[in-house]
């Protein structure tokens, strides 16, 4: 406490303050020079960005919705519930892809075309090659996508400040 000095903070909450908080973001005209003058352009790095996660949402409700058909037997409620559950489980899988895909583009992109992958080799003698593709050419797709996203991450980073 010797030689210390206390210092007195006040805080003013005011309606109308004289100047813009200091953490406030830049105006919008603003961020669309600076993507004009350095970047490619806004549509199709935001494009680039949403476009590969909506694909994989479509894509794990496709595969929610393909299980739906397990309900319209003849089971009782369990056997129903359960067959259910287990064809449930590539869409529930999809999703986990999908979050971890939003947030590291290249891990969901390995993931997407690996799941692609896997599903060709598994199913190359069962299913006819129509069906095939159904399934993995939109894996395949987010896949690249995906790829695209990782690569040109920082051109999306500026577009997506704003």
């Amino acid at each position: 406490m010797n030689g210390e000095r206390k210092k007195e903070v006040r805080i003013v909450i005011s309606a109308s303050s004289p100047r813009p908080a200091p953490h406030r973001r830049p105006q919008r005209d603003t961020l669309i020079r600076l993507i004009k003058k350095g970047t490619r352009t806004t549509n199709a790095m935001g494009l680039l960005f949403w476009t590969p996660r909506v694909l994989g949402i479509l894509f794990a409700v496709f595969l929610g919705m393909s299980a739906m058909d397990d309900l319209s037997g003849g089971n009782d409620f369990w056997k129903s519930m359960s067959a259910l559950f287990v064809h449930l489980m590539p869409a529930c899988a999809m999703f986990v892809a999908l979050a971890i895909a939003w947030r590291w583009a290249l891990l969901g992109s390995i993931l997407y075309g690996a799941s692609a992958v896997c599903f060709v080799y598994w199913s190359w003698s069962l299913v006819p090659l129509a069906e095939q593709l159904s399934i993995s050419g939109p894996l395949a797709a987010a896949s690249v996508l995906f790829l695209l996203n990782w690569i040109y991450r920082k051109q999306i980073a500026v577009v997506l400040i704003d």
